[in-house]
């Protein structure tokens, strides 16, 4: 299969034809482009190292920080934190833009 190997593109690249026409893509900066199955796998073992490295590390808190697993982390009011989870996700979006765009 012809995407089951990425093709880097570095601006408009011709990388075929069809019944006499030539395909082309490529956008202003380099471009990867890929079969689904391919992006798939990719993610998924980097999700996998990912999810490892995040259990390491749960057990490394629940070996040296053992009297936090039975308490709640509780915002002044006694709110769960987990409460102020989307508000908290929102406001860091912005700040990225922000940072992304230079502001």
């Amino acid at each position: 299969k012809a995407m089951d190997k990425p093709m880097l593109l570095n601006g408009a690249t011709i990388f075929g034809e069809k019944n006499g026409h030539l395909l082309g893509g490529g956008e202003k900066g380099p471009e990867v482009i890929m079969g689904l199955d391919t992006l798939q796998n990719m993610s998924a073992g980097a999700n996998t190292q990912m999810l490892s490295v995040m259990n390491q590390i749960l057990a490394i808190m629940d070996a040296y920080f053992p009297q936090f697993s039975n308490q709640s982390i509780v915002l002044d009011s006694g709110e769960l934190v987990g409460g102020i989870a989307n508000k908290m996700d929102s406001e860091l979006f912005k700040l990225q833009t922000r940072k992304t765009r230079g502001w």
